[in-house]
């Protein structure tokens, strides 16, 4: 009989859990599409479809777009200028009302595609529904294989999303929080 050491046993049997890293805006940059069947708590069944769009602006900056659709209608709907930061490409926005606090979205690269972390809950309390999240779990919901080429890019830098996003982060500096609306 073969004795293998508890820690190796402990090692096999534990998750693995798939390094992250910032992510290269290059590789990253585009709009990631997903449409899928949802539901409502009565039954009905309808198309949702999911959008990403990441845009370089800097070496050090990228504008991005969510619009995220969940159970019985539910939404989350967040764009900003994020932060290339050591670990990740942190969006900073606003803080939320009376004590709730700021939305601080991270994106990390898998192999697989981006996650996004809600550090701390704010963006879910600013910018989802009530069945809605922008924290993936750790998981790749941004597959890099679903990712094109944005053709609509004249269209986007004209949208206000675009406009408000800009304006916001040139209101603070990178790395901090932005000014409460």
């Amino acid at each position: 009989m073969k004795i293998v050491p508890f820690f190796v046993l402990a090692l096999m049997a534990a998750p693995a859990m798939a390094a992250t890293t910032a992510p290269d805006l290059d590789k990253a940059a585009g709009v990631y599409m997903h449409q899928f069947q949802n539901a409502t708590v009565d039954g009905q069944t309808y198309t949702s479809q999911e959008v990403f769009e990441l845009v370089k602006l800097s070496p050090g900056t990228a504008y991005f777009r969510i619009h995220s659709e969940f159970f019985n209608g539910a939404e989350c709907n967040l764009w900003g200028v994020a932060d290339l930061m050591p670990d990740a490409l942190t969006y900073f926005g606003p803080a939320g009302l009376e004590g709730q606090p700021p939305c601080v979205l991270k994106f990390k690269a898998t192999p697989q595609g981006l996650i996004t972390e809600d550090a701390g809950g704010g963006c879910d309390a600013q910018a989802c529904g009530a069945r809605g999240t922008l924290d993936s779990g750790g998981k790749a919901v941004y597959k890099f294989t679903a990712r094109r080429p944005i053709r609509y890019m004249k269209r986007l830098l004209a949208s206000t999303e675009y406009k408000d996003a800009v304006k916001e982060h040139a209101g603070h500096a990178p790395g901090t929080p932005a000014p409460s609306h």
